[in-house]
């Protein structure tokens, strides 16, 4: 009985051992079936990172995003150490639900590349919480669709999605993003102008003139808010290209208020008066208004953004857009003071004072203001009706002309100032040279 027992146990252990075996047999034909299988879905995904590698080569997929199955977090984005000044943002629409914000199949984020309007407006439905998926035929029609729906597009924006967005382009469409969320209507943009270096140019190329008021509005709210800074000149560079870690940091703000910048017009006034003399004649930001390589509407900004104090005078820049603008000289510009009892406002004779020192050293720019300084007021006039002062060796004319009413009254003195190349030599010698007028050299 007790041999029974002890062959029956040695035959339940032999058993348990053969099962053991089998099991583990088993074990390993599944291990190596799954290892098998990783492996050809190894090879596929990387077939696939090949194929969509040799479409962005051509074209074929946008630059900005793909499916979320190539979503990356930017702590493992290849280019980006973390320590960045657009890390964090970058980051944070990585890991956003919405997948906001994706990176390349490579693994980098390549934040100093260009945006282009599809791509922007496709990361603002998407921070708006909204879903579409890529049209068959284009890729962000859907996305597009939607952002009018959205209220972030209108009809006649864009003529063509896939171009390079523009700063004051972001500025547009991250303001109707806002207003849908946010009651901006309390929001003072009086001092955003003056704050601003460059925005004389906001909306200069755009048509017609509603829409370019439309923008300046959207860029001075923006920079009010917070939402914008623009650069340490207090610049904003309206037609500079979005680059895909500013829109980063742009959504960011957007979503997130206390990321917002404090805005501070007399700090930006200061900053811009600290360097004025970088524009002036010689300056280290000088730029030649003579210079008939440089584009005119160029030459024209340099003046708009050194005068603020509200003097009129031409050409303006949508003149210099159009191409309406005098053609007598390489150089020239004039405009008209307006006096009262107390003289002419102060503010416009230092705008005239930037402009003389945009083209002459200060000395022969002074020639013109101690001249001027002689009107006091409607009552008082200068020493001669009109007046023609020779700068810098004859290298500018700057002609002065008052006129005084019956009653004696000189409300308006007019002036002109004019590079004397030798187109214009020629023609003053025979058209302008008033001999009535005083000449100053």
């Amino acid at each position: 009985m007790k041999l029974s027992t002890e062959s029956s146990q040695a035959k339940s252990m032999l058993s348990e051992k053969n099962r053991g075996k089998d099991i583990l047999k088993n074990a390993m034909l599944e291990k190596k079936s799954q290892t098998k299988q990783n492996r050809s879905i190894i090879k596929w995904e990387k077939a696939m990172r090949k194929l969509i590698a040799l479409l962005l080569c051509f074209g074929a997929l946008g630059s900005f995003y793909y499916g979320s199955s190539l979503s990356l977090k930017a702590a493992s984005f290849t280019d980006m150490t973390g320590r960045e000044w657009y890390a964090a943002d970058v980051t944070a629409l990585a890991a956003n639900a919405d997948g906001i914000i994706k990176g390349y199949p490579d693994g980098s984020f390549r934040a100093a590349e260009k945006l282009t309007v599809d791509q922007f407006v496709t990361m603002l439905v998407r921070a708006g919480g909204q879903k579409a998926e890529n049209h068959s035929e284009y890729w962000a029609l859907n996305y597009l669709h939607r952002a009018r729906e959205m209220g972030i597009l209108k009809d006649g924006d864009f003529a063509d999605f896939r171009a390079e967005i523009t700063r004051e382009e972001m500025a547009l469409l991250m303001l109707r993003f806002l207003e849908k969320r946010e009651d901006l209507s309390k929001v003072d943009i009086s001092q955003a102008e003056a704050g601003i270096l460059d925005f004389v140019m906001v909306g200069a190329y755009k048509k017609p003139y509603e829409v370019q008021l439309e923008y300046q509005a959207a860029v001075q709210k923006a920079y009010v808010l917070g939402l914008l800074t623009g650069y340490e000149d207090t610049s904003f560079v309206p037609q500079g290209i979005l680059t895909r870690a500013e829109a980063a940091t742009a959504v960011i703000r957007l979503l997130k208020s206390e990321r917002r910048a404090a805005f501070r017009p007399e700090e930006m006034k200061q900053k811009q008066e600290a360097a004025l003399a970088d524009h002036y004649y010689g300056g280290s930001k000088w730029i030649d208004p003579t210079e008939e390589s440089i584009p005119k509407v160029i030459r024209v900004k340099e003046d708009r953004i050194l005068t603020k104090g509200g003097l009129d005078y031409s050409p303006r820049v949508h003149n210099a857009v159009r191409g309406d603008y005098s053609k007598l000289s390489i150089d020239s510009v004039g405009g008209v003071f307006e006096y009262n009892e107390k003289g002419a406002p102060e503010e416009h004779l230092k705008d005239l004072e930037r402009l003389l020192l945009r083209r002459v050293p200060r000395a022969e720019a002074e020639k013109v203001m101690q001249y001027l300084r002689k009107k006091k007021g409607i009552d008082t006039h200068l020493d001669y009706p009109g007046t023609d002062i020779f700068l810098d060796n004859g290298r500018y004319l700057v002609r002065l002309e008052e006129t005084i009413d019956l009653k004696g009254i000189g409300y308006y003195i007019t002036f002109n100032i004019w590079y004397m190349d030798a187109k214009w030599q020629e023609l003053y010698t025979k058209y302008y040279d008033y001999k009535s007028y005083h000449k100053i050299r």
